[in-house]
């Protein structure tokens, strides 16, 4: 093989690796901006309200980010049994449901004025009157 032939060669390997890199690059690039992209994507408004309530259980300080709005009614007495003093930010204690009700007083009696006491049922009762005796009074009410 000649100088020249060698000297093509090198080349011919040198530009391949360059297209190989460049192709590298170019992925990697690609890849770093989906990333980027998806990070937009999971900012707090794109928290669901399920997800806001195990995570609010847990650490309350994160409640500056939470869309309260994304909280249902029916979530809402997991969180307050947890975490009563977000109590202010519920608007939906109208669709707390019997089991949703007996949860929450249970561990947290002083919502009782808010209580729908005619949503909760035998089983309902049952539990609720186990921890919470003094609610005998409202059973038939």
């Amino acid at each position: 093989m000649s100088a020249d032939e060698k000297m093509a060669k090198l080349i011919r390997e040198k530009n391949k690796e360059e297209a190989r890199l460049r192709e590298e690059y170019e992925a990697a690039r690609k890849e770093a901006e989906e990333l980027r992209r998806a990070e937009e994507k999971t900012d707090r408004d794109k928290f669901w309200g399920e997800f806001w309530v195990w995570l609010l259980r847990m650490l309350p300080w994160f409640a500056g980010w939470c869309d309260w709005a994304k909280v249902d009614g029916e979530a809402w007495p997991y969180l307050l049994e947890k975490q009563p003093q977000f109590a202010d930010k519920c608007g939906k204690w109208a669709e707390f449901d019997g089991r949703g009700w007996t949860d929450l007083l249970r561990s947290q009696p002083q919502f009782s004025h808010k209580c729908d006491w005619s949503k909760l049922n035998d089983d309902d009762w049952t539990r609720l009157l186990e921890k919470q005796p003094q609610f005998a009074e409202k059973r038939n009410k």
